[in-house]
């Protein structure tokens, strides 16, 4: 499966675009739909301030990771 079309700029054939097809447009579309599903489960149950306590948490374990 071809996901996505390139060719050539004609004006600059240094410059090549790149455009996803229909196809992976949609399986994109899925997959995002399915994750935000999948998070909305895993925060089943949880206040709007612990849900942004844990946001606030990972972040910073993140940007730490980040530094090692």
């Amino acid at each position: 499966m071809n996901s996505y079309y390139r060719r050539r700029n004609p004006e600059d054939q240094r410059v090549t675009f790149v455009r996803l097809t229909e196809e992976c447009r949609s399986l994109i579309v899925n997959f995002n739909k399915e994750r935000t599903q999948f998070i909305r489960q895993l925060l089943n149950g949880f206040s709007e301030q612990e849900t942004n306590l844990l946001t606030d948490m990972l972040t910073r374990l993140h940007h730490n990771l980040k530094d090692l």
